[in-house]
This record gives C-alpha cells, sequence and structure tokens, in this order.
C-alpha cells in the first residue's frame, strides 16, 4: 500500500438554512446539530497544520478519488488503521 490507510473524525462547519427565522431558533438549531464527521480513506499528506486524506487511488498510477483536506484544528480523533 502507497499511502496509509486512517480514520478520522472531524468537526465540519455548520451553517444555518437560508429561510428566515429568529437568531435565537437558528443558534440552538445548531446546538443539536451533530456536525462531527466519519472518515476513514488513504493519508496523502499530513502536516501540523492540516491532513490530506483521499477515498480511493490507483497503486500504479497517478490517478485519485476525492481528496478532503481537514484542518488539524478540526480533528477530534485520527488513528492510523494500517500502515
Amino acid at each position: 500500500m502507497k499511502y496509509p490507510l486512517v480514520y478520522c473524525e472531524w468537526e465540519d462547519i455548520q451553517s444555518a438554512d437560508s429561510a428566515w427565522g429568529s437568531l435565537d431558533d437558528k443558534l440552538e438549531d445548531m446546538e443539536n446539530t451533530n456536525s462531527l464527521v466519519h472518515q476513514s480513506g488513504f493519508q496523502i499528506e499530513k502536516t501540523s497544520d492540516y491532513v490530506i486524506i483521499v477515498c480511493s487511488y490507483f497503486d500504479d498510477q497517478d490517478l485519485v478519488g476525492t481528496l478532503t483536506r481537514i484542518p488539524t484544528s478540526n480533528i477530534r480523533k485520527y488513528e492510523v488503521v494500517k500502515e
């Protein structure tokens, strides 16, 4: 395996819908919304500021699927599943 397989839990950005509503209601909705993302993939790059995970890649070619760049400050749990 060219890249280690990892598991990451990270806090996503939240936003309220665009419909009109009271500030209190929108803030309450945000407090009650779970924005923790559970993601597995292959670690392409890891720095002190971020980690880049790819969902799939061809081992013998320079082709990859979707990349996700996650700021380190958003990561709640991170572990290498397999080197």
